[in-house]
């Protein structure tokens, strides 16, 4: 008799370490030198994740696997392009 497979998570680093990493890049522009910049490459960051997590295998996404597929890419498109919008609509200070 077979033994039964066990449904294991998806436990690769690597793509969730390349979005922070560039949505930490986002937060040093935002810091240090023009907000705008830094939420566009935030969102940029936050769009990445989902797109990544539309064309990875469940395998290779690894840890940007959290619910469901369409849950994940519905969520990360949405908030990406909250983030965007509203870096471009916001206008500058005075």
């Amino acid at each position: 008799m077979p033994t039964p497979t066990v449904n294991r998570l998806p436990t690769n680093p690597w793509p969730l370490a390349t979005v922070l990493g560039l949505f930490a890049v986002g937060v040093l522009i935002a810091g240090f030198w023009d907000w705008r910049y830094g939420a566009v490459v935030m969102a940029a960051a936050t769009l990445l994740a989902g797109i990544a997590r539309m064309v990875l295998p469940r395998q290779v996404s690894g840890l940007l696997v959290v619910r469901r597929r369409w849950m994940d890419i519905t969520i990360l498109i949405s908030l990406g392009m909250a983030i965007g919008v509203l870096a471009l609509v916001v206008p500058p200070g005075t």
